[in-house]
């Protein structure tokens, strides 16, 4: 299990073979319109809390995807 956090395209997930079964959290943020704005720093924030969890040891022991 690595600490790196993946962030993966919908179709490409349904088929890239994973190693263990890791939690899979979807993410929703905007990247237009008023609020696209914030979509960057959004999305930076998430991926390092993940990445902050999967250098934990994830959640149970479980890696989590974005």
């Amino acid at each position: 299990m690595g600490a790196d956090v993946k962030l993966l395209e919908p179709l490409d997930a349904l088929y890239l073979p994973r190693e263990a079964p890791a939690l899979r959290v979807g993410l929703v943020v905007p990247q237009s319109g008023p609020l696209g704005l914030t979509g960057p720093s959004a999305l930076d924030g998430a991926l390092l809390a993940a990445h902050e969890v999967n250098a934990g040891g994830g959640v149970r022991g479980r890696p989590l995807e974005l």
